[in-house]
């Protein structure tokens, strides 16, 4: 998500090229929605449109069409508001009995309807029934491997049956609540195949499917809540209203000890409502006694706030509605979550459409108006009448409108009645951004006319004398001492807020305003209520930086965590193949042994921690590589290879991508939750580069030579989105036809191997998205490569995009094309907005113009990475955000982004066990640290004891520990280097880190930097560091003293350099500048050679192997400083 100080404040006044923009974007939803649904039933059939057809009709005669222009100007003159007077005929022939396709078919939009979304009704007048269409876009909400918690609900009021002419059903339509109908599109979940549905759970979800099905209101919050508690991953929360979550917070705590217990004995609890699903659930609930065990430690929420950040150490953000009346319990939820946990709004909402999305993640009330409706104004002073109606880019800021929407779902001019207060304009695109200020409902009493929000603004004033205000009204708390005042204030605040309230209260129209306080509670049972009576629904910051010490309490808590961690690995993974057989490990199982006493087949918690502790080596692959091995051995048998490292067998083999040139190694990942990556919730598709090749496939068969597993051996981001995604191997004929929900590119994409074929193919996709929402790329360099491709490639891709016609050019796609052609098709809108955009210019925000609604890029941009985020930000302009995916590496996930405006900082994840290997002390074991012993500034290896059965792995990684989070005392890092990436020359130990800085301080003199890689330039005899760089853009005219300043630099950094240098054992540094495009060609070459996955490959900082060597310098245009050969 983006911080505030990155979001650019809205614009006051539309300059003239953003209202040509946002013009031309408004227009062109409008004309294309009233040619798509033009000869709709309700559009075609309902007298309210007579005049724009009778227009039309005049104007077209015979076989000519009227322009999009003159389109637009009959549909603005003639068409006038609506309500829902004019659309209810025609929604009530879906109730009919015996519903005929004949009847309903193309009513509202084209086809039938998903589902019909049922208003709540909260006024008390009857429900309203609307057509929810198959949307054009919808981005899951469990995309990029988070863990949400969604309290989903998946009830409906009714089913309506729709027959043909034969008296077949074709469709079955759910009528439910907008939300339940929304998470069914969302996740894929038919109504006709709920029987199958029911036993599902859904990858990057905390509940199963089968909790959605419960009724009871209290039942279905309480499931939910016990399945989250059991997860100690999960990262977010999303729920429809706030008021909900306040209800989950406090049944919760009601049911702490029983929801704990059930954690504890894997048992679920016989609560109301849950009889028809219970055995669904069941399947899919564990006992987990550590993490009982962890909750009890933590125990029920106190005065003291950050109560949820114990429970959910990694749980950044929750999602729901704060506006407007739903504001109230903000005060009580930010004491739940503690000052590290963001809120964040859905959105702005309605059962009518999706109005906008949130513009501000400070802002719990600023939205974007969305584009794919078309959204008109009706200024509130004005007669209610269409000519009062004004197009967006005549709006003021300041002023309040009503909401008129004209909708994909078949909605024509109509009254939402949401009233909006326009804060400025988007400075990318034009598009209004608003604030919700209330409902248009306007209660009259004894003639004064009182809006909502003067009811809602008046008793909030009072609530220094009446208590800290909950709802109408309930307190929180205790009744103030004064409250017999609030009556009287509550009187004086609403003559305030409106003169002819105070005229009829003067001239005794009008009474005194009462107060009665409700008992505690009595709203949560208000709405459990409304959803039983009603047959309803039960759907319907500032980071704080790391402290630099541990309390004692925070000590604790770590300290406690980690060690349930630790105990609970070994208890896992003690008996596996590689631990109780290798003779590195001989010493722990002696020591078990002899700890053990008489009968008891196990060791106390305390005492196999430190028999781990005190006996356990540091690892490194020599130890791993024999057991691996077994997989890759002919006829690779089940009984060889079960439960090697981990109970069961792997679901993948990830290989790495050995870019120091030594062999590639192999490390067995068995199925996992896959660890929480950031993620944009922003709305829109995501642009994920996902890779689905894998370089071989294992066959796993038993004594019977059947095949019992197919093990694909492949990178590891390949692999873990293959898991993420529920992409099972032995269905890859089926997948390769497939487009998940939420992504831009269809499933095909993945498979082509073609490095550049890769990247275009999924910017072509991504290109053809005007709505899209977010970029997820492994690391910057594959992200820069993807859009330098796009921009050499721009005519092209328009083209295709303009014919739906895939190109020919494209290398390594023969056999993916046909199943990646069905999913593409001609928009020539579009190809003539981006013909509009044109290729990149000095000016920064490209990418911006390109997608009006991009928030996020989400990649590796630490480290060696670095280097291209000048580049990549120039691209996106001040309004995207560069957010970092996590610190990933071969071996494991090592920490989670911990303030997304640092692109170098992150939190150490806690389902694995991490030690610390001081940099400057003995490589042994005698020298690791827990993570409550690290020391702020220190630098240290990781070592990682981890699920997928590696025990003090060195993994390599150096961090240097800039705190711990105040919450829970994880400790917080920042990347460093690879401990192997130290190279020794001529007797001198240099660092990737200071070979980096050093040739980042010479772009004064050099240039922008764009990538680089080191060799040992031996040309001249002697050894010497040799640059070979990319420059983004012209060399500096100065650029011929860069190897002076570089080698200034470098003696700088290291004075054994300096020695070396001064005494002839090390010869000068060199700096050879390459074509520009050579590392992306690199990447491509090295894709093709080692047949890896696209997008998996890293330019070394130090390259080592010969070939690779020979291909760069061949590349070489010159040489800086003649001097220096």
């Amino acid at each position: 998500m983006i911080p505030s100080s990155q979001i650019p404040p809205p614009t006051e006044a539309l300059s003239p090229d953003l209202a040509e923009i946002l013009q031309q974007r408004t227009r062109a939803t409008l004309v294309a929605l009233i040619k798509q649904h033009k000869h709709t039933r309700y559009f075609s059939e309902s007298p309210v449109f007579g005049t724009f057809h009778g227009t039309l009709e005049n104007l077209e005669g015979g076989d000519h069409e009227v322009s999009d222009g003159v389109l637009f100007e009959i549909y603005r003159t003639t068409v006038p508001l609506t309500t829902y007077d004019s659309y209810e005929p025609f929604i009530a022939k879906f109730f009919e009995s015996n519903c005929q396709e004949s009847d309903v078919r193309d009513m509202f939009s084209l086809g039938l309807p998903h589902h019909i979304a049922v208003s709540s009704a909260t006024s008390g007048s009857k429900p309203k029934c609307f057509a929810r269409y198959q949307p054009p876009v919808f981005a899951s909400p469990f995309q990029e491997g988070r863990n949400v918690f969604w309290p989903h609900s998946l009830h409906y009021r009714q089913v309506v049956f729709v027959q043909n002419e034969s008296g077949d059903t074709v469709k079955r339509i759910p009528v439910n609540a907008g939300s339940n109908g929304n998470f069914r599109i969302l996740v894929g979940l038919d109504v006709e195949k709920d029987e199958e549905n029911i036993t599902l759970k859904k990858s990057g979800s905390t509940s199963p499917i089968a909790v959605g099905f419960i009724k009871n209101h209290r039942s279905l919050l309480l499931m939910h809540t016990l399945f989250a508690l059991a997860d100690d991953t999960m990262t977010s929360i999303l729920v429809i209203f706030s008021t909900r979550l306040v209800d989950m917070m406090q049944y919760m705590e009601e049911e702490w000890d029983s929801l704990v217990g059930c954690i504890e004995t894997g048992v679920l609890p016989s609560w109301e409502g849950t009889e028809g699903v219970r055995e669904h659930l069941q399947v899919h609930f564990h006992a987990r006694p550590e993490r009982a065990a962890q909750l009890r430690v933590i125990g029920k929420a106190t005065q003291e706030p950050g109560w949820f950040a114990r429970i959910w150490p990694n749980l950044s953000s929750v999602h729901t509605v704060f506006s407007g009346v739903f504001s109230a319990p903000v005060p009580k939820i930010r004491h739940y979550l503690g000052p590290t946990i963001q809120l964040r709004s859905t959105g702005f909402y309605s059962s009518e459409a999706h109005i906008g999305s949130a513009y501000d993640p400070s802002e719990l009330n600023l939205f974007k108006i969305l584009s794919h409706n078309y959204i008109e104004y009706l200024d509130v002073n004005k007669a209610e009448q269409a000519s009062s109606v004004i197009p967006p880019w005549e709006v003021e800021v300041g002023e309040r409108y009503e909401v008129i929407v004209t909708t994909y779902n078949g909605l024509w001019r109509y009254c939402q009645g949401d009233i909006i207060e326009v804060a400025g304009f988007d400075p990318n695109d034009g598009q209004p951004i608003v604030r919700y200020v209330e409902r248009r409902n306007i209660t009259r009493v004894a003639g004064a006319q009182l809006t909502e929000k003067h009811i809602a603004d008046a008793i909030f004033a009072v609530q220094d004398v009446l208590g800290a205000l909950r709802y109408l009204v309930e307190i929180e708390g205790e009744v103030h001492p004064e409250a017999d005042e609030a009556p009287a204030r509550l009187l004086n605040e609403l003559c305030c807020l409106n003169e002819e309230f105070k005229v009829r209260v003067d001239i005794g129209r009008m009474k005194q305003p009462t107060i009665r306080v409700l008992r505690h509670g009595t709203f949560k049972e208000y709405r459990r209520w409304r959803v039983e009576a009603a047959k309803s629904d039960s759907g319907q910051v500032k980071i704080a930086p790391p402290v630099e010490t541990l309390s004692p309490s925070l000590t604790e808590i770590l300290q406690q965590r980690s060690k349930a961690t630790l105990v609970g690995l070994i208890r896992k993974n003690r008996q596996t193949r590689y631990f109780s057989e290798s003779p590195v490990f001989e010493s722990f199982h002696n020591a078990f042994k002899n700890l053990r006493k008489d009968g008891d087949p196990d060791l106390p918690d305390d005492v196999l921690f430190e028999a781990y502790r005190s006996t356990v080596p540091l690892t490194t692959y020599d130890s791993y590589e024999p057991f691996i091995t077994k997989f890759f051995e002919p006829n690779c048998q089940e009984n060889d290879v079960q439960d090697m490292f981990a109970p069961g067998l792997p679901n993948y083999i990830a290989v790495t991508s050995s870019t120091s040139g030594a062999k590639a190694k192999h490390l067995a990942k068995y199925p996992v939750q896959i660890p929480p990556r950031p993620t944009s919730s922003e709305g829109g598709n995501v642009c994920w580069v996902f890779s689905l090749r894998y370089r071989q496939i294992i066959d796993v068969r038993n004594e019977a030579g059947d095949t019992v597993k197919r093990i694909h051996v492949s990178p590891s981001s390949s692999g873990a989105f293959r898991m993420f995604t529920g992409l099972d191997l032995e269905k890859d004929e089926q997948n390769i036809r497939l487009a998940r929900s939420g992504s831009t590119s269809p499933l095909a994409v993945g498979f082509i191997q073609n490095y550049r074929s890769f990247l275009l193919t999924h910017a072509l996709f991504a290109l053809m998205d005007a709505e899209m929402g977010s970029f997820m790329v492994t690391f910057s360099t594959v992200f820069v490569d993807m859009i330098q491709h796009m921009e050499r490639e721009w005519d092209t891709l328009i083209a295709c995009i303009e014919t739906g016609v895939l190109p020919n050019s494209l290398q390594g796609m023969d056999d993916v094309r046909e199943y990646i052609q069905v999913h593409f098709h001609a928009k020539p809108e579009r190809a003539a907005e981006l013909r509009a955009i044109g290729k990149a210019t000095e000016e920064p925000g490209w990418l911006a113009k390109i997608w009006p609604n991009l928030k996020v890029v989400n990649t590796i941009a630490s480290g060696v990475f670095s280097a291209l985020v000048p580049k990549i930000r120039q691209y996106l302009g001040p309004g995207i955000m560069l957010r970092s995916t996590g610190f990933f590496a071969s071996e494991g996930h090592i920490g989670t982004v911990y303030d997304p405006s640092d692109l170098n900082l992150f939190k150490i994840v806690s389902y694995d066990f991490f030690e610390y290997l001081d940099v400057n002390k003995p490589e042994h074991a005698s020298s690791l640290v827990s993570p409550w012993q690290v020391e702020v500034g220190a630098r240290y290896e990781l070592v990682l004891t981890t699920r997928n059965g590696m025990w003090r792995y060195r993994q390599g990684d150096v961090v240097e520990i800039a705190g711990f989070d105040p919450n829970d005392g994880m400790p917080v890092v920042r990347y460093v280097e690879r401990r192997s990436g130290i190279t020794w020359l001529a007797g001198v130990l240099l660092t990737e880190e200071n070979i980096t800085s050093a040739i980042s301080a010479t772009q004064e003199v050099l240039g922008v930097l764009g990538e680089f890689t080191v060799v040992n330039d031996d040309r001249n005899g002697n050894p010497s560091l040799g640059y070979l760089v990319e420059i983004d853009g012209e060399l500096d005219p100065k650029a011929d003293d860069a190897p002076a300043r570089l080698l200034t630099e470098l003696c700088r950094i290291d004075e054994e350099f300096k020695t070396s240098v001064d005494i002839g054992r090390m010869g000068k540094p060199t700096i050879r500048v390459l074509k520009q495009g050579t590392f992306r060609e690199y990447r491509q070459w090295r894709v093709e050679v080692i047949k890896s996955g696209s997008g998996q490959v890293k330019v070394p900082v130090v390259m080592w192997d010969k070939t690779a060597m020979e291909w760069v310098t061949e590349r070489v245009e010159k040489e800086l400083g003649n001097e220096n050969v």
